[in-house]
């Protein structure tokens, strides 16, 4: 009787702790018919992400700009973003503070034995909480199919491989193309490294700050969206805007000003948060 209940008590264990790590993992329903997305559905897309990473009682600078939580139970977001092909990629952003919406990886399959098997991509300076257990339902830490990417997350590393992304066009019709030529197929680190520039720029800046949203949708249809200017200091400079909404006093002045560069390259000096806050989609937690 005492066996019984010892390996009911294990199973029933067992079975809560499976529970609890797909709830802190798994996807939140958020994804992108890429092949058939429409303004709509892309900003949709957008929206329900700052919804999701948001803490509605934050509010920085007097905005309603979201403001993204501090770090919970939940450390992972998955997104799923289907080609025009029908082929499917998640992609894995992370929520822990260290590592506020940074793209940790992909996953998609590929064809062995005339069956598809999945195949996860981790960048190696990823956060040890998504190394441990993004994708892991899938293919399990140990995997053959469990792949450290060859280069680091930041843009300098990605660029030595994929080229610069001020010559790569953002937007979906350049996301699908791209989500077509690396599923499945052979590693090939520039082609990848492309892919990175285009997903990281097209779903997470364009999260962080509306200013890239708009330009996507302004040329929603071209494939030569290029990033301007602004839009790479923008990137680059989402803690330090959100450090000068945050500490901007009761008439909305930010001091020291922010020294920033606008479309054209010049300097842009923002001393107040109404010059930088339509510019912006979601606030990085600041406590």
């Amino acid at each position: 009787m005492e066996r019984k209940t010892v390996k009911s008590f294990v199973v029933v264990a067992i079975s809560i702790w499976v529970i609890l790590v797909e709830a802190i993992i798994t996807a939140s329903g958020l994804d992108l018919d890429v092949g058939i997305a429409t303004k709509t559905t892309y900003s949709k897309l957008l929206t329900d992400i700052r919804d999701n990473v948001k803490d509605p009682k934050l509010k920085y600078g007097g905005t309603n700009i979201p403001v993204m939580a501090k770090e919970g139970t939940s450390k992972l977001l998955l997104i799923d973003l289907k080609s025009s092909d029908g082929k499917t990629i998640t992609i894995g952003i992370s929520k822990e503070d260290k590592f506020n919406l940074y793209v940790q990886g992909y996953l998609d399959k590929v064809v062995e034995n005339n069956r598809e098997v999945f195949r996860a991509h981790i960048f190696p300076d990823a956060s040890a909480y998504a190394k441990a257990n993004m994708f892991i339902q899938q293919v399990p830490v140990g995997n053959k199919y469990r792949l450290p990417m060859k280069y680091k997350s930041t843009y300098g590393d990605i660029e030595k491989n994929g080229g610069s992304r001020t010559k790569l066009g953002l937007g979906v019709k350049q996301l699908n193309k791209f989500i077509n030529n690396v599923y499945g197929k052979p590693f090939d680190a520039k082609t990848e490294a492309q892919f990175m520039l285009i997903v990281i720029q097209t779903i997470a800046e364009a999260t962080r700050f509306k200013y890239i949203e708009n330009m996507i949708l302004a040329k929603f249809d071209s494939f030569e969206n290029k990033p301007d200017p602004k839009t790479i200091e923008l990137e680059v400079s989402w803690q330090k805007i959100t450090k000068g909404i945050k500490s901007s006093d009761a008439k909305g002045e930010i001091k020291p000003e922010l020294i920033l560069k606008d479309a054209k390259g010049k300097t842009w000096k923002v001393n107040k948060v109404s010059q930088i806050a339509p510019d912006m989609g979601l606030l990085k937690y600041e406590g």
